[in-house]
């Protein structure tokens, strides 16, 4: 099975994402973070949803690791050329095609 958004692609079957058929390292914590996204409906999760799949609920520096992690998927996309970005409004984030 394989998910397609924009230009990336992940492969379940190898746990591996290509862009424009050349596969990329990516980072655990952005690898999961980026498949939580590619799970949700509306490629849409929350600050909560966020905190709750990468970190136990309670860590006192969950705001500042999500920001982090937001900011580093961003960054992510930027390197590998992925015609992706993230969308935030309030406490939801959201990935939205670039057109290029």
């Amino acid at each position: 099975m394989e998910i397609h958004l924009a230009n990336l692609r992940y492969v379940y079957d190898l746990h591996e994402f290509y862009v424009d058929d050349r596969k990329i390292q990516v980072r655990p914590q952005s690898a999961s973070l980026l498949l939580l996204f590619l799970k949700a409906p509306y490629y849409t999760v929350s600050k909560e949803e966020i905190i709750s799949s990468l970190w136990r609920q309670g860590d006192s520096n969950a705001g500042d690791r999500v920001r982090r992690a937001l900011s580093d998927l961003r960054a992510f996309f930027r390197e590998n050329s992925v015609n992706l970005s993230i969308e935030s409004s309030g406490n939801v984030h959201s990935l939205a095609v670039i057109k290029r």
